[in-house]
C-alpha cells in the first residue's frame, strides 16, 4: 500500500525545492531589456508571478505580451483589486469579446476557477490576484497550465512573499518614471537578475516623465513685483 507521500507525489503535489520543471517556449514581453534578461521572452504554459503594489503599472507591463497571444484564446481576470477600465484594454489592442472578469470572494474558489480555466484549453491568458498561496496550490496551477497550453499571471504584493513558489518567473517590481523598475527573483533554468528599468515611453508615453540629464539644475521662476 502506498503512503501518503507517495501517493501526493504520484499525483504530482509536491514541489521539491531542487526539482527543475520541463522548459516550455518563450513568447516576447514587447519590451527589449525584458526579453533580453529571459533569453528570448516570457515563458508559456506555466505560472508567472508578479510581486508588486498594485496600480504601478503592472498591467501595461503584460498588455503587449496578451493582445499578441489573444487569439489563441479568452483572457481571464479574476478578482482585480480595482474596477478594470474597458476602455484602457481596448485602447492597449485588446479586443473586448474575448475578455471574461471573474469578481470572486472567496479565495478557494478564486484558486478554483484559475485552475478550471487553465485546463479549459479555451484561454490564453489568466490573471489572478492572490495574497496567499501554497506551494502545493502553486504546483497544481502549472499543471493546469501545462495541460491547458494557457499562462497564468499571479500578482500579489511583496509583503505576501514568505516563501520562493515553484513557477516558471518570479519578478518584483518597482515604479519609476520611465515605467516599471523589475527585478528577476526567480527563473526556471536560468540566471536571475538585479533591478532593471523597462522603459515604457514607447507604449504608453503620455503615461512617463521625461528624462533629464544629471547634471542640469531646474530652477523655479520667480515673479517679482517693482
Amino acid at each position: 500500500m502506498l503512503s501518503a507521500l507517495e501517493q501526493l507525489k504520484n499525483k504530482q503535489l509536491i514541489w521539491r525545492g531542487g526539482e527543475q520543471l520541463p522548459l516550455g517556449d518563450a513568447f516576447t514581453s514587447g519590451y527589449q531589456a525584458l526579453d533580453d534578461k529571459l533569453s528570448g521572452g516570457l515563458p508559456s504554459n506555466s505560472v508567472i508571478e508578479l510581486k508588486t503594489e498594485n496600480g504601478i503599472g503592472e498591467l501595461r507591463l503584460l498588455m503587449p505580451s496578451i493582445c499578441a497571444q489573444q487569439a489563441q484564446g479568452l483572457v481571464v481576470l479574476i478578482t482585480p483589486p480595482a474596477q478594470i477600465n474597458a476602455e484602457f484594454l481596448q485602447i492597449a489592442g485588446l479586443n473586448l469579446e474575448q475578455v471574461l472578469l471573474l469578481e470572486i470572494t472567496e479565495t478557494k474558489d478564486a484558486l478554483w476557477c484559475a485552475e478550471q480555466s487553465l485546463k479549459s484549453g479555451c484561454c490564453s491568458t489568466v490573471i489572478l490576484w492572490h495574497q496567499q498561496i501554497e506551494i502545493h496550490q502553486a504546483r497544481r496551477l502549472n499543471l493546469a497550465a501545462e495541460k491547458g497550453h494557457a499562462r497564468l499571471v499571479l500578482i500579489r504584493q511583496s509583503a505576501t512573499s514568505f516563501f520562493a513558489l515553484p513557477v516558471a518567473l518570479s519578478m518584483t517590481l518597482s515604479p519609476h518614471r520611465q515605467g516599471i523598475k523589475a527585478s528577476i527573483d526567480k527563473r526556471r533554468a536560468g540566471k536571475t537578475h538585479q533591478e532593471f528599468l523597462l522603459n515604457m515611453r514607447t507604449f504608453w508615453p503620455d503615461l512617463t516623465l521625461p528624462t533629464y540629464a544629471d547634471n542640469v539644475v531646474h530652477l523655479t521662476q520667480q515673479h517679482v513685483v517693482l
